[in-house]
């Protein structure tokens, strides 16, 4: 056999085959051995043994490498056979990478279906405690607490230590919040190593006499697409969040309209960025009257709400998320409870991922005052027991009347 040949030192003969002298390694060695043919005799003078980097020596005294056996025919023949073996180790690597490749990309998407899958569980929601310092100052400013890092920590202490309401939560958004598309990945890597599992963005969208826009639209549902698949490439579920605001005179059924226009164009988006749905999560809103406009009953929106959802959310989406909207938190609850006693055919769980709506009665009775910790975790636990029961269609009313039933609707609201 020839052996492998990249360069050879061979006295007063000037290297023939250098890396870049074609444009491939194999190409190269086939075009130097067929003039190795043309000028073994005057190589054959000068050397007796002929020695090749990466090989072992090439010996004329050998019968099998003799001038008379170095024949072109032979030689090539040689080349074919040294080009076949390289060819098929490169081929068995690149199937080992490929496979290599192919597992750890189904332990990623595995991983994100199983996260999105038990965010889903039967009973269980989301506390959204991801507010902007500003608008958890906001909060703190309703019960005359200073807007400071202490309080800030002692109101999320407060959440967070409430261990009976873990049974009902199947997460906590954090106070991470994502900043932009630029160094998202990074940050995203960031987070998962920190023990993250999925993440949230918001679009908002209002609703006015030539609003929202078909670029209003489209910009917003090609931004969330883009960080939903940044997300599932660095192993975080996706939680996608559309938020058309409440605020305007309209009824519910423009409200229902715009919603369906709206998640057509996010799901397009999504597909088009080949976002694995199975892996990702949705947080729309209800589909209610506008602020200014009269309310209905619980069963009017849930019928609305579910109609826009089936004719726009693919049924492989494991599970819907709603927002509170500006509700009550009596309000909320009830209406996610209309929706899940629906008798229609509903692909994908719907549930809550609610931050006013599970915090409000619990800020409210804290107070600011340690000695009321225990009152404030009470009235949390009631709350999240509530929007339990009603993500199972069968809230009876319990958490009803005092804190619970005042309104929650700020105008334009922001994080």
């Amino acid at each position: 056999m020839l052996p492998k040949l990249w360069r050879h030192s061979w006295p007063g003969v000037r290297p023939i085959l250098r890396p870049s002298s074609a444009s491939t390694p194999a190409v190269a060695l086939a075009d130097w051995l067929r003039r190795a043919c043309m000028t073994y005799q005057q190589i054959h003078q000068e050397s007796k043994t002929l020695t090749f980097t990466g090989g072992e020596a090439f010996n004329p005294e050998k019968t099998e490498d003799s001038a008379e056996n170095f024949t072109e025919e032979k030689t090539m023949a040689s080349v074919e056979s040294f080009i076949a073996e390289k060819d098929s180790k490169k081929q068995e690597e690149a199937l080992t990478e490929n496979k290599n490749s192919v597992f750890r990309e189904y332990k990623i998407l595995l991983e994100l279906i199983q996260n999105a899958k038990y965010i889903a569980t039967p009973g269980k929601g989301i506390l959204a405690a991801d507010e902007s310092t500003g608008t958890i100052g906001k909060r703190l400013a309703s019960i005359n607490v200073e807007n400071i890092e202490s309080n800030r920590q002692s109101l999320r202490e407060l959440l967070f230590t409430s261990t009976n309401a873990l049974p009902f939560l199947s997460g906590t958004n954090g106070e991470t919040t994502t900043q932009g598309f630029d160094s998202l990945g990074a940050r995203c890597q960031q987070y998962y190593k920190a023990g993250a599992r999925f993440a949230k963005w918001r679009a908002v969208l209002k609703i006015g006499p030539n609003e929202p826009s078909e670029l209003s639209i489209q910009q917003n549902a090609q931004g969330l697409a883009r960080y939903a698949i940044i997300c599932q490439e660095n192993g975080l579920v996706p939680i996608v969040e559309p938020e058309i605001l409440t605020d305007g005179s309209h009824d519910i059924k423009k409200y229902a309209t715009v919603t369906e226009t709206v998640l057509a164009a996010v799901y397009k988006a999504l597909n088009d960025q080949h976002v694995l749905l199975e892996g990702t999560l949705l947080k729309p809103n209800m589909v209610t009257p506008a602020s200014d406009s009269p309310k209905v009953a619980p069963e009017v929106i849930a019928e609305y709400t579910v109609t826009a959802l089936r004719r726009t959310v693919p049924p492989v989406v494991p599970v819907i998320v709603f927002l509170y909207g500006g509700q009550s938190e009596e309000e909320a609850t009830v209406n996610l409870d209309a929706m899940n006693k629906l008798e229609v055919l509903k692909p994908w769980a719907l549930a809550f991922s609610f931050g006013r709506a599970l915090q409000q009665s619990a800020l409210k009775t804290w107070g600011g005052k340690k000695e009321n910790v225990a009152k404030a975790q009470e009235a949390f636990l009631a709350r999240c027991k509530a929007n339990s029961e009603a993500t199972l269609g069968k809230y009876t009313g319990s958490g009803a009347g005092g804190l619970a039933s005042e309104s929650l609707y700020v105008k334009g609201y922001k994080y």
